[in-house]
């Protein structure tokens, strides 16, 4: 009677909250890609903005689908096979982080997924894998339905509004009770990290910290390891923010610690060790964050990464006089930030250009 209600439940959710395709949507494509459970696919060079696949399923199967960008930022989303949007995902401003589909099918049929590159000019590729196909339990529709307000959450906490913040705390949190019920400890680490970081950026560092605390109480292991790195990194920029730089430095330390092997989530720690060490004048220790931040995002490219890391590094160097330095990471900043649409940040940077021109006496480049 439970599992039939949670059923009910989760069509309603697929049904009347998701967007209906246009028609001639609805069809799959004859070029469209068959996925296999277990087959890891690599697509290199994503030239169009979209590309089709298709996963054959039937009614209750668990349809996962985990997609890696590696040094290119996609959009995935999975459509039934009457054209009903019943799962999306869009993990933002990032080209290494892992887009995840998990949802329950709702009847027999081809289900399409539609991956969109945001910049096809973007020379990474994505890693695509499918689980195996299994009937649903009543754990998994608990999982698919905290998946459905995971996707909403995100989409309100990429709009940078405050008011959309605050929504979207308050989904995620929903979202983190249903994976515990769940007893999906991949994704209540997931959501435990997004919600730490959120609620630093609304100004509740004592939430913050708390929910830090309780991703540090998870297992140490390869998996929970970038998570447990993320929950140190958000305590120390409370420290940082709180005059606490020493303690800030040393736990940025324990953070890259947390892994055994390069990793793409390294790079904002590096750039943020970087920044600690030039506000305390240790101007070698910052160059040399620095460029492990750069080193880092060399082997992981990763656009949102990098404009970040190139602004900082600009700092230090007008901090340091080297003012043709500050303006090749300046010009590179504004190129990326432009490129994303990040407005406020491009004009930072350029503000900033514009002024080591000014310093050099180089007038017209100014302006």
């Amino acid at each position: 009677m439970r599992r039939n209600t949670l059923l009910k439940r989760l069509f309603f959710l697929t049904f009347f909250a998701l967007t209906i395709v246009l028609s001639n949507n609805i069809s799959i494509s004859a070029q469209s890609r068959t996925l296999r459970p277990t087959e890891n696919l690599i697509i290199k060079n994503l030239e169009s903005a979209s590309q089709t696949f298709a996963v054959n399923a039937k009614k209750q199967d668990v349809i996962s689908l985990e997609i890696k960008q590696n040094g290119v930022d996609v959009k995935v989303k999975l459509f039934s096979p009457q054209g009903f949007l019943i799962g999306e995902s869009d993990y933002p401003f990032s080209e290494q982080e892992v887009e995840r589909i998990f949802v329950v099918a709702t009847e027999d049929g081809i289900y399409r997924v539609e991956i969109t590159s945001k910049f096809p000019d973007e020379n990474g590729f994505i890693n695509i894998k499918l689980d195996e196909l299994k009937k649903s339990s009543t754990l998994d529709l608990k999982r698919a339905e905290a998946e459905y307000f995971f996707s909403q959450a995100q989409a309100l906490r990429i709009t940078g509004k405050t008011n959309d913040r605050e929504k979207a705390r308050e989904i995620f949190e929903k979202s983190l009770v249903l994976r515990r019920e769940a007893e999906d400890r991949i994704g209540e680490l997931r959501t435990l990290a997004i919600l730490a970081y959120l609620n630093r950026l609304l100004g509740d560092r004592q939430k913050s910290q708390a929910l830090s605390e309780q991703i540090m109480q998870f297992p140490d292991s390869n998996e929970h390891a970038i998570y447990k790195a993320d929950a140190l990194y958000q305590i120390g920029q409370m420290q940082f923010f709180g005059g606490k730089i020493e303690e800030a430095v040393e736990t940025l330390k324990k953070s890259l610690a947390q892994f055994s092997e390069p990793s793409p989530q390294q790079a904002n720690t590096f750039t943020a060790l970087g920044n600690y060490y030039q506000t305390i004048y240790k101007f070698e220790l910052a160059q040399k964050a620095f460029d492990d931040a750069l080193d880092n995002i060399r082997q992981f490219p990763d656009i949102y990464n990098e404009a970040q890391a190139r602004y900082t590094f600009g700092l230090l160097y007008i901090t340091l006089k080297d003012f043709d330095s500050a303006i090749i990471n300046f010009k590179r900043s504004a190129e990326l930030r432009e490129k994303f649409g990040n407005r406020r940040g491009q004009a930072s940077a350029l503000s900033l250009l514009g002024s080591c021109f000014m310093y050099l006496k180089r007038f017209p480049e100014s302006i």
